[in-house]
């Protein structure tokens, strides 16, 4: 982190943010962990990085719901949807799409989060039908939303 805030390389600032972020989270400090991804989306925001944007508020969104902090998590979710609209499969957006089923089944919001959990396996299988991961067995896509 250091290297890259004395070369002034704000996109490996970003990155090492959302790495460190990844580093607390297995370690189970989330508040942390947050902290890290909140101010690596603040700096691909201002550098226009919609793509490693949406990555990060995807995984503040999905944070804030096992904190129960709602509101924050709908906020982040709804900025990461955004962000991911124009990468197609590229940006995974069943991922985000589980998580916003995931924060509509916490907040109660039965249809909601079903919708959202269809939406996401149906990016999923369209993203399978184009030839994306073929590794994958296809039965892993009920595993996106728990």
């Amino acid at each position: 982190m250091a290297i890259t805030v004395q070369i002034n390389d704000s996109a490996g600032q970003a990155s090492t943010l959302n790495e460190l972020g990844n580093l607390y989270s297995r370690i189970g400090r989330t508040e942390e962990e947050v902290r890290l991804y909140l101010q690596g989306a603040e700096i691909t925001f201002q550098l226009g990085d919609l793509r490693n944007e949406g990555l990060l508020r995807s995984n503040i969104a999905d944070k804030f719901v096992k904190l129960g902090r709602f509101d924050e998590a709908r906020r982040e979710i709804d900025r990461a949807i955004e962000c991911d609209k124009p990468f197609g499969h590229v940006a995974a957006p069943w991922n985000t799409l589980a998580i916003l089923s995931n924060l509509e089944r916490a907040v109660g919001n039965q249809p909601a989060a079903l919708e959202a959990r269809t939406r996401a396996m149906e990016a999923y299988l369209g993203y399978r039908h184009a030839g994306g991961a073929p590794e994958i067995d296809p039965t892993q896509i009920i595993a996106l939303v728990h």
